[in-house]
């Protein structure tokens, strides 16, 4: 990256073959940055999936916790009708990371709300949160996110989850 250059969003990578057409996709959702990330390790995937979900995003009302940053959301858990899943057991899920960011977005005391597609988590367990390309002395603190399907396979519509983070996301706290 050259020097002076700001961070930039990689959403995925499309690889294709001359001779057969044939299209892989390597989904990323992630800020590339000189001062977080330069190297990822890609997947072969599907940029979106066939579930709809919504994240309210809030951001604490505490002095200095707004961010210019972006966020990377990753949701981690299980899917007991997915392929892999046993009699003993249910096959691990993830859907994400997606990058959330728009102007304003993240502000102190504010709800950010964002509409994402991916695949089905059926019981999620985990909600792994990345701030990502703020400038320097930007830290935020995360009060919590909610997480909702709004589409999904038949029963998940509705389905609602909670993660308290009540954190800052900066190296000094």
């Amino acid at each position: 990256m050259a020097a002076g250059r700001g961070p930039w969003h990689l959403e995925a990578v499309e690889v294709s073959s001359s001779r057969d057409q044939q299209v892989v996709t390597f989904p990323c959702g992630r800020w590339l940055s000189a001062e977080g990330h330069l190297k990822v390790d890609l997947q072969p995937g599907h940029a979106a999936g066939p579930t709809r979900y919504c994240f309210e995003v809030v951001t604490s009302n505490v002095r200095g916790a707004g961010t210019d940053g972006a966020l990377s959301l990753e949701l981690l858990g299980s899917n007991p009708t997915a392929a892999g899943s046993t009699a003993q057991g249910t096959a691990a899920a993830s859907a994400g990371p997606w990058c959330l960011d728009r102007p304003g977005a993240f502000a102190r005391g504010r709800t950010d709300s964002f509409e994402v597609r991916g695949l089905e988590v059926a019981q999620p367990s985990t909600l792994r949160v990345e701030l990502q390309g703020a400038s320097l002395n930007s830290d935020w603190h995360l009060s919590h996110v909610v997480c909702t399907v709004l589409e999904g396979e038949e029963g998940a519509e509705g389905a609602k989850w909670y993660f308290n983070a009540e954190r800052w996301f900066d190296t000094a706290h």
